[in-house]
């Protein structure tokens, strides 16, 4: 009999270690992104009370199915929301904070620039703020955020509304 070595197999996982995929969806700006349009269209409210399919939300919020269908799927990964075996979504602990009636919601600060995407788009030069200092809403549209806010409808409301949010805290 001949002693062989022992080798012990590497354990199998099914994608990268915990801390790596989290950090991965961290930096993720589609993600961030998506959070938002879940936000908008307050997905989290409509599933709090029962599970439902992405046609049935499709139908709810004026959507194309297959397309949200693709966000929810999307959103299941990243732990926002959890699919069930027949199609339907449910709220996870963080999706949760998604719902506008949660005390602990962030659903206001979410949408704030949602509608108009002048908050949205104005992130993407962030790089140019770090450089400069300067604001890069102003760098990006010219005028300041306040200035934008007080001639565009509803932004100086979903403003005064996510402020107020925060402040609960």
């Amino acid at each position: 009999m001949t002693d062989a070595p022992v080798t012990t197999a590497a354990p199998v996982t099914s994608g990268p270690p915990a801390a790596e995929r989290q950090l991965r969806l961290l930096g993720d700006a589609q993600l961030s992104r998506a959070i938002q349009v879940a936000a908008t269209l307050a997905i989290a409210d409509h599933i709090a009370d029962e599970p439902r399919s992405a046609e049935d939300l499709a139908r709810l919020t004026g959507c194309e199915p297959g397309l949200l269908r693709r966000l929810l799927r999307y959103l299941a990964f990243a732990e926002v929301f959890s699919a069930t075996g027949d199609g339907r979504y449910t709220l996870t602990e963080m999706g949760r904070l998604l719902c506008s009636d949660e005390p602990s919601s962030v659903r206001a600060e979410l949408v704030i620039g949602a509608d108009d995407r002048a908050l949205w788009w104005s992130t993407g030069e962030m790089l140019h703020t770090v450089r400069t200092g300067q604001p890069a809403f102003d760098h990006v549209y010219g005028v300041s955020m306040w200035e934008a806010m007080r001639t565009a409808a509803g932004s100086s409301t979903r403003f005064q509304q996510a402020m107020t949010a925060g402040s609960a805290e």
